[in-house]
């Protein structure tokens, strides 16, 4: 596993066949060399906890071998470069605790391969676009400024497996029915955003907590201690503000 600190350059591809480098923590600061995009066997790219600046290179992308990137704790801003699903067998993009905005790239909906997309603590904003992430497991888009209503056909990512989180957000509307439809290990969390209406009850809605909704003032129905009642034009009106929590 080659790294690299301080003012030191990436090892040149013509040099050795680097397939990793690990720089987390090191106090590195700078842009990130465009130059790792020629390392075409390199498979992981650890490069978080430093003091990275600037947009994420779009050459970095042609590193064609690569499943593994951690740029998460860094001062990134930018968009995603458009060649980010170049990558044919990316699995992991972490992300967290950078500047990173704009929407939510459609072209996303291409990194098939994906099993843990991490984006929470950045500047995304507007919908989250509909996609086919069928390998995704982890998905982590909390703390951002996404709108909208929660996509219906999240519930179709029939693998996730550990978070789904689009906490601190802004998001509107009705909680899909169709995130029922999720593994029953997936933990959600919805917190704060300003969702409306009542928590649907099937499937995997069965295994959350009150923590999972909790600052969505409009939000009903168990388990939040706020009874749905229905008036006569069928629309849900709160009736407490509390939450059940079993110890």
């Amino acid at each position: 596993m080659a790294s690299f600190s301080g003012n030191d350059r990436p090892p040149k591809s013509a040099d050795l066949r680097v397939v990793g480098i690990t720089a987390a923590g090191k106090n590195l600061r700078g842009y990130i060399p465009s130059e790792l995009g020629s390392l075409i066997y390199l498979r992981r790219l650890n490069l978080h906890d430093d003091d990275f600046y600037g947009s994420i290179p779009n050459q970095l992308f042609n590193a064609s071998s690569l499943h593994s990137i951690f740029l998460y704790g860094n001062s990134l801003n930018g968009s995603l470069p458009p060649s980010t699903c170049n990558l044919p067998l990316l699995q992991n993009l972490d992300l967290l605790k950078n500047s990173i905005s704009g929407p939510l790239p459609k072209f996303l909906r291409n990194c098939r391969q994906l099993q843990r997309l991490i984006l929470a603590g950045n500047d995304f904003s507007d919908e989250i676009p509909e996609g086919e992430l069928a390998n995704l497991e982890q998905l982590d888009l909390s703390a951002n400024e996404f709108n909208g209503s929660i996509p219906v056909d999240i519930g179709e990512l029939k693998s996730l497996s550990e978070t789904l989180n689009l906490s601190f957000n802004h998001f509107t509307g009705k909680i899909p029915k169709t995130l029922g439809d999720l593994p029953l290990t997936v933990s959600f969390d919805l917190r704060n955003n300003n969702l409306t209406g009542e928590i649907p009850q099937t499937g995997s809605f069965a295994n959350q907590g009150p923590t999972a909704f909790l600052n969505n003032s409009m939000l009903c129905g168990f388990p939040l201690q706020r009874t749905c009642k229905i008036n006569s034009e069928n629309t849900p009106r709160i009736q407490s503000d509390s939450a059940y929590i079993n110890v």
